[in-house]
């Protein structure tokens, strides 16, 4: 099966950084753009999704959301074949 992810994850000069502000609540305002962003991407996926089914666009799902870092993932076993834009000999699908 193929799997597709994107992982949203802080450099360690970053995270270091963030550390030192932990006397306000960042890394609750990071989480939340972070879960904002993979939401946006998650949403311009499922546009962009060809859809014959619908079954590529219904298994584009929000994956692990931790600290200061989330996934976003395709379970089609497909996804990657579309994503890198794989097409039949014939040039249509059928």
């Amino acid at each position: 099966m193929g799997e597709l992810k994107i992982n949203f994850e802080f450099t360690k000069k970053t995270q270091s950084i963030l550390r030192k502000w932990e006397r306000i609540n960042i890394d609750e305002s990071v989480n939340k753009s972070i879960l904002k962003c993979i939401f946006e991407v998650q949403r311009e996926a499922k546009m962009l999704a060809p859809v014959r089914t619908g079954y590529l666009r219904n298994n584009i799902l929000v994956g692990e959301i931790g600290k200061t870092r989330g996934s976003l993932l395709s379970l089609a076993p497909y996804s990657l074949f579309v994503h890198e834009g794989h097409k039949t000999r014939g040039g249509t699908l059928s």
